[in-house]
């Protein structure tokens, strides 16, 4: 079975990659140790909403994330489970949640292992493909867990709790001293935009089926296409 991280997944979040990463000397590329954090914090919990978004309708989904689809989901979804036995408790917060988890495959602990690597450099050929992984993950993460994402999402970036988001700030998350409300909605509706664009270019079966029908509609107006190419299309991809 072969997870196709090159479509939806980078389609989503390779343009937040390029943003952080860096060149050394001879031009070879490198990602800061915080930044893989806090990237892939930010990747885990996007993926996480599109899971959730799609909980019902995962497998539909994973026809765009892997082959075959039905293998994938069930993968990314044992990873996730797996991730929430390893923190132990039912988590609060994503940035600690993540941070703890993840930085236990480095041998650290948190805050003080992000500390201490902070400055650390890794290959953008081994970051790259961890961080679409841990998107695809937090897909599994939240399609398993609705209702803990949800919580989870409105305690961290709605309601945060401050001593959760001071611990953050001391182990040098880069977060604003006070954390501004980021409403679940919101975040859900970009990137239904985002997947309804990728499918409407790509997998225009999928539109119905995963109930983008309405989010497309924003999309053909956002792209200034026409309502009559919009109709054609439909009407050549037919029934599913």
């Amino acid at each position: 079975m072969a997870v196709d991280t090159t479509t939806l997944v980078t389609f989503l979040g390779s343009r937040y990659v390029h943003l952080v990463i860096q060149k050394g000397w001879f031009g070879k590329q490198y990602i800061r140790f915080y930044h893989y954090f806090e990237l892939g914090n930010f990747l885990y919990g996007k993926g996480a909403i599109l899971g959730r978004a799609f909980h019902d309708r995962f497998e539909i989904l994973g026809e765009m994330l892997g082959s075959p689809p039905h293998d994938t989901c069930i993968l990314l979804q044992n990873e996730a489970r797996e991730r929430l036995q390893r923190y132990g408790k039912e988590p609060e917060s994503w940035i600690d949640f993540f941070m703890t988890t993840e930085l236990v495959k480095f041998g650290s602990s948190y805050p003080e292992g992000l500390l201490l690597k902070s400055q650390e450099k890794i290959p953008v050929e081994k970051a790259y493909p961890k961080l679409q992984w841990l998107m695809l993950e937090g897909m599994g993460f939240g399609s398993s867990f609705p209702e803990l994402t949800e919580r989870m999402w409105r305690q961290t970036y709605e309601t945060p709790d401050p001593e959760i988001w001071a611990k953050a700030r001391r182990a040098g998350v880069d977060i604003p001293e006070e954390q501004e409300s980021l409403p679940l909605e919101e975040s859900e509706h970009e990137l239904l935009l985002a997947v309804a664009a990728y499918a409407h270019d790509r997998h225009p079966e999928l539109i119905e089926p995963l109930g983008l029908r309405k989010v497309e509609q924003e999309v053909a107006e956002l792209l200034d296409i026409s309502q009559e190419e919009l109709a054609n299309r439909r009407e050549r991809q037919g029934p599913r």
